[in-house]
């Protein structure tokens, strides 16, 4: 599965476009006049709000809060920004997140062993 997001930025908000596998699935845009971020990621179809993202206050690893449509709590963290890696824990499961060359990212879903 190929994941790409588009962002605008514009003098009214950050507006992204993001496309699953070349077709548009989704739409965001990041709510004005707030102090930490906080983005909306929306269906294209419908609208329908599937995720709210909001930054916690943090000084050198940024984390944020991402709520579900079903009231599920994620927490997306950095682990080390000097290497570019990344961890998401979803209620029992747990991602890591790397980043590579050219704005590119692998995901692992980590298992118990």
């Amino acid at each position: 599965m190929e994941i790409d997001i588009n962002q605008k930025k514009a003098s009214m908000g950050d507006k992204y476009q993001i496309f699953i596998d070349g077709q548009q699935k989704y739409f965001a845009s990041r709510q004005l006049f707030k102090f930490l971020p906080f983005i909306q990621l929306c269906k294209i179809d419908n609208g329908a709000i599937r995720m709210t993202l909001e930054k916690k206050l943090s000084w050198f690893k940024p984390t944020f809060d991402i709520k579900r449509w079903d009231n599920n709590m994620l927490e997306f963290k950095t682990a080390s920004f000097w290497k570019n890696y990344y961890v998401c824990q979803c209620g029992g499961d747990a991602y890591d997140i790397y980043g590579h060359r050219g704005r590119k990212y692998s995901v692992y879903k980590m298992t118990d062993k």
